[in-house]
């Protein structure tokens, strides 16, 4: 049981200051998905990670500018926090995606 006390844990700052959710390894994620899953339910974010990337393209398409830095906001914020709780190896394997959709997306077929 000690491996698991020591196992890495991050935090980021600013919408998720204080927040730790384990990191994501290839052999916990499952429990890494629901962690993060009900942290950004809970901050209101949730909707944010069911959008593709070419589907984020077409909304911006139709939005204010004032709109589209909202919007833009908030999806960086689930993006990031998706990409925070990875272990480097996972990071490698979502690298280049747009969309928190696309990391879960490619991190779920990967792993």
């Amino acid at each position: 049981m000690i491996h698991r006390l020591m196992r890495p844990r991050l935090s980021i700052t600013d919408e998720f200051k204080g927040v730790t959710i384990a990191s994501l390894t290839a052999s916990r994620y499952t429990s890494w998905s629901v962690e993060t899953e009900a942290l950004l339910i809970a901050k209101g974010l949730w909707k944010c990670t069911q959008v593709l990337a070419q589907d984020f393209m077409k909304i911006l398409e139709t939005l204010t500018l004032k709109e589209k830095g909202k919007i833009e906001t908030k999806f960086d914020k689930v993006l990031g926090a998706a990409q925070c709780f990875l272990d480097p190896t996972c990071k490698e394997v979502s690298r280049g995606s747009l969309t928190a959709k696309d990391v879960w997306e490619t991190l779920k077929d990967q792993l």
